[in-house]
């Protein structure tokens, strides 16, 4: 599988426009027998690739909820949830301004410069034609 920027990007705004913090990524679950099932039903195959991405990038963190005995072993059949949530890191990467929005404040901050700049080669190209050097 591929990273997909495009989709972490869908991911976090999904995350984050979620009712809740948390937000259900995967289940776990073993019988007493040994068999383990762990599924992400809400998402995707390649979706849950670029989530663990994002884990492992800082900009979600997890939660484990489970019912399994702190201590010895299980009677019952285990289940887990595993959750998901927007760390600080991915707030504020989801607040970045994109490259659109920077050009615009750079034109923006330096705009008397600009107008200083395209006045002054105006001027310089009159008086260039002015003198006529030929």
């Amino acid at each position: 599988m591929k990273r997909d920027q495009k989709l972490q990007l869908k991911i976090l705004r999904k995350i984050e426009d979620s009712e809740s913090a948390y937000v259900l990524f995967t289940q776990f679950s073993e019988n007493v027998g040994g068999y383990e099932d762990e599924t992400a039903p809400d998402w995707s195959a390649e979706e849950a690739y670029n989530i663990r991405l994002l884990l492992r990038d800082g900009l979600l963190a997890s939660s484990k909820v489970t019912d399994a005995p702190s201590l010895g072993l299980a009677t019952d059949d285990v289940f887990a949830e595993t959750y998901v949530t927007l760390t600080s890191h991915g707030h504020d990467f989801l607040e970045a301004p994109n490259w659109w929005q920077r050009a615009y404040r750079n034109v923006a901050g330096n705009f008397a410069t600009l107008i200083a700049a395209v006045l002054l080669a105006v001027i310089t190209q009159y008086v260039l034609e002015g003198l006529d050097l030929d």
